[in-house]
C-alpha cells in the first residue's frame, strides 16, 4: 500500500454545551479555556441561557470572533442547569458532547482527553481540581468524585462530562425536577441500564470554590436537600443510607466544634459546608418521606 492510499483519522467533530446564568463575571476565563484547546477536530460551542439578567449574553458574543462556531441558544423557559442543559444538547448539531460550566476552567487538554474517553464508553466524567479563583496550581492533582460518599455507584459531573446525544435521549435527559443531584441521578439511571461510566482525571477542570462560608452553607444546603429523592427512588436498586448512629455523630462533631466558626477561612467554609449538608438533608427527608440522614 502507498503512502497516499493509507487511511487518516480524522477526529470527530464535537459540541460543547455550557449552562449559563447571570455569569458575567466568569464565562470570560472559561471561553477563553475552550479557545486555546489542543483539540484538532471540528467544534462547536453553544451557551444555554437560563434567563439571565445580566451581561452574559454580551459578554459570550464578545468571542464570536474567537470561535468558528460560537451560539447563544435560550433556555429560559425553565429555571434550573438541568433544563438548559438538556435544551443546548438538543440543539448541538454533533452526536458527541461535552459540558462544562460557566465559572469553571477546562485543562487545555480536557475536550481531548473526554473524546478519547468515548472511543470506548457511553459516558466520561473527569477530574476535579479544587481552585480559588485566584493562579491556576503549578502542580494540578485532579481528582474524581468516584462514588462520592454515596457507597452505591460511581456518578459523573456536568462540569466535567462527555457523552454521546443518543444515549443522553434513550435515558430520558437530565431530570428538570431536580434542581441539584441531577447529574447524579443521569449516571445511575445510565449505568442501571447497563450503559458505561469511564472516570478520568486526566480529563480535568479547575473547579471554582468558594471562601465564604454562607455560600458553602447554601450550596450545600441545596445539595443535601435532594439526596433523599435519590435515596427514595434508588433504595431498591442498592443505594444505602448512613446508619443513624453515625448521622447523629456527625451531629454532635458539629456542635463540638462550632467554635470553628471562630477560625480561620478554611475551617469556617469547611464546617458551614457539613452543616448545611445535615441540615438540607433532614429538611430533604421530611420533604421526600425517606430518612436520609
Amino acid at each position: 500500500m502507498s503512502e497516499d492510499s493509507c487511511p487518516t483519522f480524522s477526529p470527530p467533530p464535537v459540541s460543547v454545551v455550557i449552562a449559563a446564568r447571570n455569569v458575567a463575571d466568569t464565562i470570560d476565563e472559561q471561553l477563553a479555556a475552550l479557545r486555546d484547546q489542543n483539540y484538532p477536530g471540528p467544534v462547536e460551542v453553544i451557551v444555554a441561557d437560563n434567563g439571565s439578567t445580566d451581561a452574559t449574553c454580551a459578554r459570550v458574543r464578545a468571542w464570536s470572533d474567537a470561535f468558528t462556531h460560537l451560539r447563544i441558544v435560550d433556555a429560559s423557559a425553565t429555571p434550573g442547569a438541568a433544563h438548559a442543559r438538556n435544551v443546548g444538547i438538543a440543539a448541538a448539531a454533533n452526536d458527541l458532547v461535552v459540558t462544562c460550566d460557566a465559572d469553571d476552567i477546562v485543562d487545555s487538554r480536557w475536550m481531548g482527553k473526554l473524546v478519547g474517553g468515548l472511543a470506548d464508553h457511553d459516558l466520561v466524567t473527569g477530574g476535579v481540581v479544587p481552585w480559588d479563583g485566584g493562579p491556576l496550581p503549578e502542580d494540578p492533582q485532579p481528582f474524581t468524585m468516584s462514588r462520592a460518599g454515596f457507597g452505591f455507584l460511581p456518578i459523573l459531573s456536568t462540569g466535567c462530562l462527555g457523552l454521546r446525544r443518543s444515549v443522553w435521549e434513550a435515558l430520558g435527559r437530565f431530570d428538570e425536577q431536580l434542581p441539584t443531584c441531577e447529574d447524579v441521578d443521569f449516571a445511575w439511571r445510565a449505568q442501571l441500564r447497563g450503559y458505561t461510566l469511564a472516570l478520568r482525571s486526566d480529563a480535568f477542570i479547575y473547579y471554582r470554590v468558594t471562601d465564604e462560608p454562607f455560600a458553602s452553607f447554601r450550596k450545600a444546603y441545596t445539595y443535601g436537600r435532594f439526596q433523599p429523592v435519590l435515596y427514595r427512588r434508588y433504595r431498591r436498586a442498592g443505594l444505602p443510607r448512613q446508619p443513624l448512629h453515625r448521622a447523629l455523630g456527625r451531629w454532635c462533631i458539629l456542635a463540638a466544634t462550632i467554635y470553628h466558626l471562630a477560625g480561620t477561612d478554611e475551617q469556617r467554609v469547611k464546617w458551614c459546608n457539613e452543616f448545611g449538608r445535615r441540615c438540607g438533608r433532614l429538611v430533604g427527608s421530611i420533604e421526600a418521606r425517606a430518612a436520609y440522614l
